[in-house]
């Protein structure tokens, strides 16, 4: 455990407000409270001499408190501006070896980049349409899911004009509670988003919360997964997770035994997806961007058109585990990926 010695302490009656090196860090009389019980039940404050002002060194018993830097909650002024550019394109999309769609990208990839920010940042997204020439391909970004002022929900015709090509437009909005959530067109929406117009945007919550967090609120690492549907050149049907149809080397993702596993789920088709997980099974912990007050299991779990799931999935048993769509056509078309845990 790293210790932080704090050069400065003040206190007001909502906060306390340690400075080191010139930033502030904040915890709450109630975060204070509980970070000190957290600590001291799990054996983890360290008695080591640290400047603080009488003020301070009167709240802790007998001996002082260590702090890690990352646990506590940052100031609001500390807040940033993420700023990102997505540039929608058409392309030619491999989804599987040889074969290829004509898609529209973000940024010349099928689903765009994952946007990501911590709570309280501020998003900036410039769009730049580069789609082609024809009013037809006009466009907008649509936060889905996003609480956003109205002028940037990006809806044609109603809270902005479209983005006509060679245009642009930026949206500006602040970051929700952590969880999940999309972007993706919102101008001739049953074309652009089954030709590849969509991604994902990731909030990210501050660290200092996932100090108290239950274990199944806690991963090692994370795999997005969005489902959707294409046709090919040939005219062949093919349903696709992160853009690319199932083949023996696609598709596959290796864990190491005993990782815990974030699944983050959007289903972008006009499909519902039955998800099933052979030999494992996620705890679901959150929907829509909503955490869930009581965590489920779940091996089936049943995805409808523009819902999103957090899963976190324990990787308890070594072998390759597939994870598919149950509806046993979309299978044939190629809804297929395989979980390797080592």
């Amino acid at each position: 455990m790293t210790i932080y010695v704090f050069d400065e302490f003040s206190m007001d009656k909502r906060t306390y407000t340690l400075r080191r090196d010139g930033e502030d860090y904040r915890l709450t009389p109630t975060l204070f409270e509980l970070l000190i019980t957290f600590l001291e039940s799990n054996g983890q404050v360290l008695t080591q001499e640290i400047l603080l002002k009488k003020s301070f060194m009167a709240l802790v018993k007998t001996g002082v408190a260590a702090f890690v830097l990352f646990l506590l909650v940052p100031l609001e002024g500390r807040a940033k501006v993420v700023e990102y550019t997505l540039t929608a394109s058409q392309i030619e999309w491999e989804i599987a070896p040889g074969r290829k769609v004509a898609a529209y990208a973000y940024n010349g990839t099928v689903p765009g980049p994952i946007l990501r920010a911590e709570e309280g940042d501020t998003f900036k997204i410039t769009l730049v349409n580069n789609l082609g020439t024809g009013t037809n391909l006009s466009t907008t970004l649509h936060p889905h899911g996003v609480p956003v002022p109205n002028r940037m929900d990006g809806v044609p015709g109603v809270t902005q004009d479209p983005i006509l090509p060679g245009g642009s437009f930026t949206y500006e909005f602040a970051a929700p509670s952590a969880g999940t959530y999309v972007y993706h067109s919102h101008f001739d929406t049953p074309t652009q988003l089954p030709k590849g117009l969509f991604g994902m945007i990731v909030v990210d919550a501050p660290a200092a919360r996932k100090l108290f967090a239950s274990w199944y609120r806690q991963w090692d690492r994370e795999i997005p997964m969005i489902f959707s549907e294409a046709v090919d050149k040939d005219g062949n049907h093919a349903e696709l997770i992160n853009g690319k149809a199932w083949t023996v080397t696609s598709l596959l993702y290796t864990v190491k035994k005993g990782e815990r596993i974030l699944f983050r789920m959007f289903n972008a088709s006009s499909e519902v997806h039955p998800m099933h997980s052979h030999g494992l099974h996620w705890i679901i912990i959150a929907t829509d961007g909503h955490d869930l007050w009581i965590p489920y299991p779940k091996d089936t779990l049943p995805v409808n058109a523009g819902e999103r799931y957090d899963g976190v999935l324990v990787a308890d048993t070594p072998g390759t585990w597939l994870i598919h769509c149950h509806d046993l056509s979309h299978v044939a078309h190629g809804m297929i990926a395989a979980l390797v845990v080592e």
